[in-house]
C-alpha cells in the first residue's frame, strides 16, 4: 500500500487526471506494477489530505453505489487509488541528461517526459531536479554526478 506525497505545485494535475505518472527515488521497498497507489499531500503535517482523483473514483462509485453518485458522507468513507501500471529506471545526470531503463533518451523525449510530469519545460524540469536532489554539487567532499530514480506510471 505505498503512499505518494505530492507538493502543492502538483495537487491540482493530480487530482484533475492530468499527470498520470511521478518520478520517485529509488525505495527500499521499491513499488511495483499492480500496487495500489494513494495519493497525499502534506504527509507527517497537520495539513495532511489524501487526493481524490477524476479517473480512479469513477470506478470505485460504480462499484460500491451502483452507479448512483454517493454523497459527501459516503465518499469520506472511500479510500480512493490507483493501480501502477509500470515502473522504470530513470538516472537523472548532473549535465542535463537522461537515462531512461539505461538508454539515453533524446531531447524531445526529454520534453515530453518533463510535460507530462508536470512542469512547463525540459528546463524547469532539470532545475527542479538539480536543486531538490543536489545533482552536480558536492556532499560530503564528492561530487553527486547523478541520482537514480523510478518513473511510475497509473
Amino acid at each position: 500500500m505505498p503512499s505518494v506525497n505530492y507538493k502543492k505545485r502538483f495537487v491540482p494535475d493530480v487530482e484533475s487526471g492530468i499527470k498520470k505518472q511521478t518520478i520517485r527515488k529509488k525505495r527500499k521497498n521499491p513499488i511495483k506494477p499492480g500496487d495500489k497507489l494513494y495519493f497525499f499531500t502534506g504527509l507527517r503535517t497537520k495539513h495532511c489530505r489524501r487526493l481524490e482523483t477524476k479517473y480512479d473514483m469513477i470506478p470505485v462509485f460504480r462499484t460500491f453505489f451502483d452507479g448512483q453518485v454517493p454523497s459527501p458522507k459516503q465518499r469520506k468513507k472511500l479510500i480512493p487509488f490507483v493501480r501502477c501500471k509500470s515502473v522504470d529506471e530513470l538516472i537523472i545526470y548532473g549535465n542535463y541528461e537522461i537515462t531512461l531503463n539505461r538508454n539515453y533518451m533524446k531531447l524531445y523525449e526529454i520534453e515530453e517526459l518533463a510535460k507530462a510530469d508536470g512542469f512547463n519545460d525540459s528546463a524547469s524540469f532539470f532545475k527542479f531536479f538539480i536543486d531538490e536532489y543536489k545533482i552536480g554539487k558536492k556532499i560530503k567532499g564528492k561530487l553527486k554526478t547523478s541520482e537514480i530514480f523510478h518513473l511510475i506510471k497509473w
